[in-house]
């Protein structure tokens, strides 16, 4: 579909389950303007690809289906950013999920109306397991925030949550800056998205107006106990530390970081807790080790692999731990 106000990206990795609810979802909404949807099945080997061309028969204008062999949520959703671009605005959905009919033209009036460069709605939780339904607690602003403000609370991690999928990005910001999100990772890689979309973002406007149900269900990647959670964690904190310092400098990028020190330390913290039946040792290797690194990220000369805008992975060869032989990782320039 040319000339479209907003593409929706959708990756699908085994999603038989659910992408029905979802795509129906997305098929009706109430915005009136064109909109695309771009299915990415990411080396699916369920019924996926089957219920995606059905999909696409239903609505063949608006659907793109685009095959992914990555097996890896960042890149599925990087292998559709080229052709969402050619759009207005860009938003995302997860194939388990569902978007309320006002996802669209919500968060479209919202960007439009502020004159952001990004947006962001409220959503609710839903526990499929038990039933019960949170209505998540976000900010509210009748102006939007300087987008170093928005970046800051994305570090934050308070009311304002690193999920794209309840938020809308312009095109010609995603263009001009080359974001797109870590490769390397599966999961916080939402974190380094919107950190550096915002920080790169004159302003970002906030309504706690929900229009998105997430769902948490048996099997959830993001409701795993992860070993490596807190690895990955990091590695996003990483990658915010190396854009910033690139954007805004080193002077205000060490201020913003020393001043979200313990912060990251309670976050890491919660994820080795969150882990501690995978940790035969026990919980202090691991919490020992989040403070060195977190220490290094919050002092001067800090080193990245590769330029900023490309590899965000702590170059964490240099230290001599046997816990950090699955996540040293060369340059590859």
């Amino acid at each position: 579909m040319q000339n479209s106000e907003i593409a929706v990206i959708i990756p699908c990795h085994d999603s038989e389950r659910f992408l029905g609810r979802t795509a129906s979802a997305l098929l009706h909404q109430d915005f009136g303007l064109p909109y695309r949807l771009i299915f990415v099945n990411d080396a699916s080997s369920d019924k996926t690809a089957d219920i995606l061309k059905f999909i696409k028969s239903y609505d063949p204008d608006k659907v793109t289906i685009i095959d992914s062999s990555a097996h890896n949520l960042p890149q599925a959703r990087n292998a559709a950013m080229d052709l969402a671009l050619e759009s207005r605005f860009v938003c995302f959905s997860d194939a388990d999920d569902v978007p309320h009919p006002d996802f669209l033209s919500s968060l479209y009036f919202l960007i439009n109306g502020s004159g952001a460069d990004c947006a962001c709605r409220g959503y609710r939780i839903i526990d499929e397991n038990t039933g019960k339904v949170n209505r998540a607690k976000i900010l509210d602003l009748a102006q939007p925030l300087s987008g170093f403000r928005a970046a800051f609370e994305i570090l934050r991690d308070g009311p304002v949550k690193a999920f794209v999928w309840s938020k809308i990005f312009s095109s010609s910001l995603l263009r001009r800056t080359r974001i797109r999100f870590l490769p390397e990772r599966f999961v916080y890689e939402d974190l380094a998205f919107c950190f550096q979309t915002f920080l790169a973002s004159d302003k970002v406007a906030f309504s706690d107006l929900p229009v998105y149900d997430y769902y948490i269900h048996k099997g959830s990647l993001s409701h795993t106990p992860n070993a490596d959670g807190f690895m990955m964690h990091l590695c996003a904190y990483a990658a915010c530390r190396a854009y910033s310092s690139f954007l805004i400098g080193e002077k205000k990028s060490l201020d913003m970081f020393r001043r979200m020190r313990m912060n990251m330390i309670y976050k890491t913290d919660c994820d080795i807790l969150t882990a501690r039946s995978l940790y035969p040792a026990g919980i202090r290797q691991p919490m020992s080790l989040a403070r060195q690194l977190i220490k290094r990220i919050c002092n001067p000369g800090f080193k990245v692999v590769g330029e900023p805008w490309e590899q965000y992975i702590i170059d964490l060869g240099v230290l001599s731990h046997p816990m950090l032989e699955s996540f040293s990782h060369p340059a590859s320039n």
